[in-house]
């Protein structure tokens, strides 16, 4: 009787031993994921210096403040997120970190992904420049 309640101990001891080890490696598979998330994110933004730098003046934003956000975001996104919700909280969480608005930052992340510039963007562009140029 003992000896098959030692073999029963062992069993269900040596079951756990193989599920933690396998917990662990996933849990090893998803920080190297992540990690290799963040190199490309990094890789990411060196590459598209010019993109981030002309951003930078559209959008009347710091060059360091902008590649901080655009690497927040992308870095919080991946692999990839569709649920608006998730969305609106990564980009709300952006904005306080950052003491950004809401809308400035949806917009930096907006016009980087999508290369667009919004009817309001370009009025507003519009204006700036039409008043340097009165100067």
């Amino acid at each position: 009787m003992k000896k098959i309640l030692l073999i029963l101990i062992l069993i269900v001891f040596g079951c756990k031993d193989k599920e933690e080890t396998e917990f662990l490696e996933s849990q090893e598979k998803i920080k190297k994921e992540y990690d290799k998330a963040h190199s490309l994110t990094d890789v990411l933004l060196d590459f598209d210096g010019e993109k981030l730098a002309l951003l930078s003046i559209i959008k009347n934003t710091p060059n360091d403040t902008l590649r901080l956000v655009l690497k927040e975001y992308l870095k919080k996104t991946f692999p990839l997120v569709t649920d608006a919700s998730k969305v609106d909280k990564i980009i709300d969480t952006i904005s306080q970190k950052y003491h950004i608005s809401k809308i400035k930052v949806a917009s930096i992340v907006f016009s980087y992904n999508y290369e667009m510039l919004t009817k309001d963007e370009i009025e507003q562009s519009a204006i700036e420049n039409e008043e340097v140029n009165k100067k």
